[in-house]
């Protein structure tokens, strides 16, 4: 799955790292850390235009986090787009 701009349809690319908010990660049942800070990553087109995708943090335990935060638009995704290409063209699934 290639990430296409929303404005234009030409492909997004990931500019830089990921960056988060700083709220305190809280300490779930499971005695793992429970971050529900926002992970987010950058993508730009060749036309500049931007889209910001946040990715919902997840415990082994079970505990997910939210869906949505007030500091982005959109819901977050269990994996990044390039994720599940990379599994995509590895295993075939």
């Amino acid at each position: 799955m290639s990430l296409k701009c929303d404005e234009c349809g030409e492909l997004l690319h990931q500019l830089g790292g990921e960056f988060t908010t700083l709220v305190g990660p809280r300490t779930g049942d499971c005695g793992r850390p429970h971050d529900d800070n926002c992970l987010k990553r950058v993508y730009q087109c060749c036309n500049q235009h931007r889209k910001i995708l946040s990715k919902r943090r997840a415990c082994p335990c079970g505990w997910l986090g939210k869906t949505t935060c007030f500091c982005h638009t959109g819901s977050k995704l269990d994996k990044w787009p390039e994720d599940t290409e990379i599994i995509r063209r590895k295993y075939g699934k």
